[in-house]
């Protein structure tokens, strides 16, 4: 080939390549630009997703916090608010919207809406992008615990020929062992930072609330209602298991404050106290029926705490060992004055003023040989039967034999245990076993439960809720030949409530 017919080919080769490359360098600037789009994209809904999920956890928050407030919807609305803005959302900031609205008495919607989300590439294409998120919180009313009359705790007494319940409202010293029963009132060294250790070689009790225990009185109609104590004071009486003092015949006195209804029946952290406080010392009331308070004809909830005081009446904790094993018992009735009140039952008559416990419920049990223990547990309506019960009990079953939960027809029901505060020596857990009266009871025999925490999970799916005559279900002591006593202090509620998300 001659040299200049090979320089030409040459020559086109170096052209075509050349071409070509410019060819590619424009084809990959075109495509770069939206490839750095798809990129900056996927960048962006990254963000957004991180930040729908913020306002996602910010709506359930102030949802859950306002709704115990309804239905004063100018109580509800600051508390959601408060919490949005604690969470970093404030209304009418950096493009941030939050509405609260009420729906219903005891439910909350909180929406919060992002006007103006960041955005790293897409405000190449995108001029604006919203995301909002909502949340809908719901708040049950309290479980009406221990009683479906206008009478709580009176034990082996009788009202107006109502047969006895042989389970008393009972609390007990500061300075008890915390595995005599009573949950709530027993100190703990643990809590007590000016007097630690006074209560001498006791177990600490890691559940010690010195306000007490709280007791509803429901007055459904416009009616002045005497609110009547038994044995309130600090009472000594062989013939009757009222206040019957242990160890060193000492008895605890206890403080009883009324607190009247208002505009948020869903919590009692904002009610009036009602009157004043009455603390039960001596003889004074003892072994009759005594009126502490006569409502001003409110209708609502009305909430009683009891608070057990030092024999020197306060909660300094400073003499020991005068406060070790004292112990109360108690009972309320709710009397209206009419004789059809003098004993009524809430599902038979909607004008009787029910009395219940809230929350938690200590007890004293003290049936006569061979009869079983049998007291009302707590009123689950059924909006619940899908549900699960939970049953909390705290130092259960010393000398009984074994505890069963009736259903509203008297039918013992199944259920699972579990001892989340395990001790060693102690049952740990397990489904229900067979006993003498059924095949679903829990063995309590051998004090097994000696100062534990005891849950009990009841699946309340399948049960027979067409044929209950009302919906309080019962606990059943069974005994053995002789008198027993156990204390123990109850706690029921339904799982995902008293607050729970809707959406």
């Amino acid at each position: 080939m001659r040299p200049s017919r090979v320089r030409r080919t040459l020559d086109r080769i170096r052209s075509v390549v050349t071409n070509d490359r410019g060819y590619a360098a424009i084809m990959t600037s075109l495509i770069l630009v939206p490839l750095m789009g798809f990129a900056g994209f996927a960048v962006d809904v990254g963000a957004w997703y991180s930040r729908a999920a913020s306002l996602q956890r910010a709506a359930d928050a102030a949802a859950l916090s306002g709704v115990v407030w309804q239905p004063d919807f100018l109580l509800a609305n600051p508390a959601a608010r408060a919490v949005a803005l604690q969470n970093g959302f404030a209304d009418g900031a950096d493009g941030i919207e939050v509405y609260v609205t009420p729906l219903g008495s005891n439910k909350l919607e909180v929406e919060i809406v992002d006007t103006n989300v960041d955005m790293f590439f897409a405000g190449l294409f995108l001029d604006n992008v919203t995301i909002s998120r909502t949340a809908v919180a719901e708040y049950a009313e309290p479980l009406p615990m221990g009683s479906p009359s206008n009478v709580m705790g009176f034990g082996t007494e009788s009202l107006n020929g109502e047969a006895p319940s042989n389970a008393w409202s009972a609390m007990m010293g500061h300075c008890t062992d915390r595995d005599y029963g009573d949950l709530l009132s027993i100190t703990s060294t643990d809590d007590n930072s000016n007097n630690n250790g006074n209560c001498g070689t006791r177990n600490s009790n890691p559940y010690h609330d010195k306000t007490g225990y709280e007791w509803i009185v429901e007055i459904p109609t416009a009616n002045a209602v005497d609110i009547n104590v038994y044995d309130y004071g600090t009472c000594r009486n062989s013939d009757r298991p009222v206040s019957i003092a242990q160890n060193d015949d000492l008895n605890t006195p206890v403080r009883y404050t009324l607190y009247a209804p208002d505009a948020t029946p869903l919590t009692f952290a904002d009610n009036p106290q009602y009157g004043a406080s009455v603390v039960g010392t001596g003889t004074v009331g003892c072994g009759i029926w005594s009126t502490l308070w006569t409502t001003n004809g409110t209708p609502g909830l009305w909430m009683i705490r009891t608070e057990i005081l030092d024999t020197d009446g306060d909660q300094s904790y400073d003499t020991f060992p005068e406060d070790e094993g004292g112990v109360n018992y108690f009972s309320f009735w709710a009397d209206s004055g009419a004789a059809a009140t003098t004993y009524c039952v809430t599902f038979t008559d909607p004008n009787c003023p029910g009395v219940y416990a809230n929350e938690w419920m200590p007890v004293r049990t003290d049936p006569p040989p061979n009869q079983p223990a049998i007291f009302y547990l707590a009123e689950i309506d059924v909006q619940h039967q899908d549900k699960t019960l939970l049953v909390r009990l705290w130092d259960a079953g010393e000398n009984m034999i074994s505890m069963e939960i009736l259903d509203p027809n008297g039918n013992a029901v199944d259920f699972d245990y579990t001892t989340p505060y395990y001790v060693e020596g102690s049952a740990s857990g397990g489904p229900a076993a067979p006993c003498a009266l059924s095949i679903y009871c829990l063995d309590v025999t051998g004090s097994v439960f000696n100062g534990q925490l005891v849950e009990i999970e009841v699946p309340l799916a399948g049960l027979d809720w067409g044929t209950f005559p009302n919906y309080w279900f019962r606990v059943r002591y069974n005994l053995g030949a002789t008198a027993s006593v156990d204390w123990t202090t109850w706690g029921v509620e339904v799982i995902g409530d008293p607050v729970r998300l809707l959406e």
